[in-house]
């Protein structure tokens, strides 16, 4: 057994030593004191405030809503649909999500592969049937698959922060009483990402980089009051029910540089 299997392998036991021994009061305390949820809308720059806060303090793990749902809603496909999927994923990879339940007439990224879509037009629409008869299990399947990877991370002194958008993700994870993190980018700045992603995302012929402008806005208006930054009372409310802890606010209109900074200093120990 070679050194690096030998640690490997260490490693792995003493882990599962760990988790063997998290009680459930051991659990709900690990949630409490190192579990962040952030929220906010899409285009505002949380993937790259991450990234740069996980090259700073490796301890910190970064879960997304949007990756796991799509990598959950892929391989319920192969399980449920292996000959339709396997069809479509062979011709379009994990973009193949973008084409589902999308009007083929006006799609841009839809209309440059219209001869492509035409044959696989029937196991689309298989597809396309499950994700909107399964949509909700789907979600949920989702929810429950973060916070068993939050459950196992804290409780190995991992801190961990997930990525949801509006209050139905906020509400899944309220009752372990997390730390919130309120990512504020103003609205004129989050469609100006908009756009310039979308542009990026036509000429790359990336389809699942693409932001409708108009649920980026409706994202906005669930989380903040137009041109400020305070929450809606709804969202407010859910918080107060939530911890007893204020908010961190984080000003993604600064430099990522600035941001991150200004957030490890508001991090509780």
């Amino acid at each position: 057994m070679t050194l690096a299997i030998q640690k490997s392998y260490i490693s792995q036991r003493t882990e599962e030593y760990l988790l063997s021994s998290c009680t459930p009061e051991v659990i709900s305390k690990a949630l409490q004191e190192k579990l962040y949820i952030l929220l906010g809308t899409s285009c505002s720059g949380k993937s790259t405030f991450c990234n740069e806060l996980s090259k700073r303090l490796p301890h910190v793990v970064s879960l997304e809503y949007d990756d796991r749902l799509r990598d959950i809603t892929l391989l319920f496909f192969y399980k449920l649909a292996p000959n339709s999927f396997t069809r479509v994923f062979n011709a379009l990879g994990k973009s193949l999500l973008h084409y589902l339940d999308i009007n083929f007439k006006t799609d841009f990224f839809a209309k440059k592969r219209c001869c492509q879509l035409s044959h696989l037009g029937p196991h689309l629409a298989v597809l396309t049937s499950l994700f909107k008869k399964h949509a909700p299990y789907l979600r949920e399947r989702t929810y429950s698959s973060l916070l068993e990877d939050s459950k196992r991370l804290t409780c190995l002194g991992r801190r961990v922060i997930i990525h949801v958008v509006g209050r139905r993700g906020f509400s899944k994870f309220g009752p372990f009483k997390p730390k919130i993190v309120l990512f504020h980018c103003p609205l004129d700045d989050v469609i100006r990402r908009a756009i310039n992603r979308n542009r990026r995302a036509r000429l790359e012929d990336t389809p699942l980089d693409y932001r409708k402008i108009d649920i980026v806005a409706t994202q906005y208006n669930a989380l903040f009051n137009k041109n400020n930054r305070f929450v809606r009372p709804g969202l407010r409310e859910d918080i107060k029910r939530s911890t007893n802890l204020k908010p961190i606010f984080v000003d993604a209109s600064l430099p990522t540089e600035d941001s991150v900074t200004n957030f490890i200093k508001d991090m509780t120990p």
